[in-house]
Formats: C-alpha cells, sequence, structure tokens
C-alpha cells in the first residue's frame, strides 16, 4: 500500500528494503531491478487462498486480504498491461511504474488469470471476468505455440 502496491522484493539481513538493488543488472532473470508485476498478482491470488481457507474454517477473513488482493491487481494492470501500447505485462517496472525490463515472460499472465478468475469468483465482480477473457485471448494469440504444442516462455516487448 504505501507504494502504490509495487511491492520490493529485495532486502538486507536486517529486512530493510533495497530499493536499487541490481539497479546495474536490471534484467537478472532471478533478481531483477525494481518491482515483478507477476509476483504482485500472484500474491494478491494467494491471499485470496488465505481468504477461502479462512472462511471454510468458518472464521471472518481480515478485510485487508481482499482489500490487498484487489490493490495488487490494480497495480498490475495499471503499471504492467501495455505500458508501451503493445499488449502483454512487461516482466518489471521502476518505482515509479514505468518499464524497466518490457518483454513479455509467460507465466505472469498466467498469474493474472488465475487472480482475476479468483477475485472473480469471490466478488462477482464482471470486470475479473473481463480480464480474465483479454488476457486468455492475449494467451491464445501471442503465447501459444500452435507448431509446437507448447506456450512460448519469452515475447520481445512487441510479442
Amino acid at each position: 500500500r504505501n507504494n502504490h502496491y509495487r511491492v520490493n522484493e529485495h532486502f538486507d539481513t536486517q529486512w530493510n528494503p533495497l530499493p536499487d538493488y541490481n539497479k546495474d543488472n536490471p534484467a537478472h532473470r532471478f533478481r531483477a531491478f525494481g518491482g515483478t508485476p507477476g509476483h504482485w498478482i500472484e500474491w494478491g491470488r494467494l491471499m485470496l487462498h488465505i481468504h477461502a481457507a479462512l472462511e471454510a474454517r468458518c472464521e471472518q477473513p481480515p478485510a485487508w486480504l481482499l482489500e490487498d488482493a484487489k490493490g495488487l491487481f490494480n497495480a498490475t494492470v495499471r503499471d504492467a498491461w501495455a505500458p508501451d501500447g503493445a499488449d502483454g505485462i512487461v516482466y518489471t517496472v521502476d518505482w515509479e511504474g514505468k518499464p524497466v525490463v518490457r518483454e513479455r515472460v509467460r507465466w505472469p499472465i498466467v498469474e493474472a488469470m488465475g487472480t482475476a478468475y479468483a477475485l472473480y469468483t469471490v466478488t462477482g465482480d464482471r470486470q475479473y471476468e473481463t480480464w480474465y477473457q483479454t488476457w486468455w485471448d492475449y494467451c491464445i494469440k501471442y503465447l501459444m505455440d500452435y507448431e509446437n504444442g507448447s506456450w512460448w516462455q519469452e515475447l520481445d516487448a512487441d510479442n
């Protein structure tokens, strides 16, 4: 919340955030500079799993679980979906929400579909159903490798 739902993933040994971590190597495959919106939207879905587990135990889930799941979803859409005009979720953004690594990697869009479906299931809000369909259509158009029976793992900034 404090950073518009742009989640920092890098910390020192005392758990102090390291927002400039790998600034000189921004495309590092596992420890990229900036925020990774695919993780944000994934964490939103995981919050919804906790929400559902609490409800299954007849416990009242804290309101922040749903609120923050929506916040992480919205931050991903705001910062990472087609920010440069081409469809797809960019791999990373800086702390102002501007794209850093513009390639489109397969897994974030799959996480996005899972979260959209989960949010639709919990809220009944049709915007999440619309996003689910938008992202599924994107996968059909760009990510599915019909010739080899698989998915493209990474696309350039123009898909």
